[in-house]
């Protein structure tokens, strides 16, 4: 079983990208960016709904390809095991065979393992881009309405922007705070139900906040009534 971190993700891996699995079209090809450098191992994370995996297709950038077969179910939000490229080296793109269970679409998160310079390469090339970062989690309760405050600091950088990602139930939020390094603060008056496998639009950061570190989040809510347990909200960053 891979460590993961806090969000979720396996740690000491990085985010290639999102695919959306339908039923019945089991073929996705995600490209790769050549400047991340050799990719020793791939995992997969599965978003709201369970995926059926096949067969996986690494094609390195000199055409060659390394085939993996996995044939495995992999469970809403959970992560498969490592997966090890034989011929390990630069990717050009990676072919998955799989497939939602349902007629509801689902998605599948790929993530590569690298060695220590070049995660830092990676890391490079992502924020001089933009990249959506995890900044914290939490568990709303579901019998009566909470506030919580998630500690951002000066560590993420600096933000122009964040989004919620709500997972495991529906979510009823009334209102969020972002408070600044020099004790400022910004009100969102975000007063809606979010469903169950839903990222919200993101949430602009004053311009003048921009240039500040963000302290701490503030948020207000709840999950709605059910009888099988609380929701999982991810909050992230974007940087560049």
């Amino acid at each position: 079983m891979l460590p993961l971190d806090r969000g979720g993700a396996p740690r000491n891996h990085i985010l290639l990208g999102t695919v959306q699995v339908v039923l019945g079209k089991p073929s996705i090809e995600l490209s790769v960016n050549r400047g991340l450098g050799p990719i020793t191992s791939l995992a997969l994370r599965a978003g709201r709904r369970t995926v059926g995996i096949g067969k996986i297709t690494a094609v390195n950038s000199n055409g060659k390809t390394d085939e993996i077969q996995v044939l495995r179910q992999l469970a809403r939000n959970s992560v498969s095991p490592k997966i090890s490229l034989q011929r390990s080296g630069k990717l050009r793109s990676i072919r998955i065979k799989a497939t939602a269970l349902t007629t509801q679409t689902s998605s599948l998160r790929v993530y590569a393992m690298l060695d220590q310079d070049n995660r830092q390469r990676a890391l490079e090339i992502r924020r001089a881009k933009g990249e959506w970062i995890e900044l914290g989690f939490a568990r709303p309760p579901r019998f009566r309405t909470k506030t919580d405050v998630i500690a951002v600091g000066r560590s993420k950088g600096r933000l122009e922007a964040f989004r919620l990602v709500v997972e495991k139930h529906d979510v009823r939020f009334q209102g969020l705070r972002v408070v600044y390094g020099n004790g400022s603060e910004q009100e969102f008056p975000f007063y809606s139900k979010v469903n169950d496998g839903v990222t919200t639009n993101r949430f602009v950061l004053a311009r003048e906040g921009r240039g500040r570190y963000v302290q701490k989040i503030i948020v207000r809510y709840n999950t709605t009534t059910n009888f099988k347990g609380r929701a999982l909200v991810k909050f992230q960053g974007y940087r560049r």
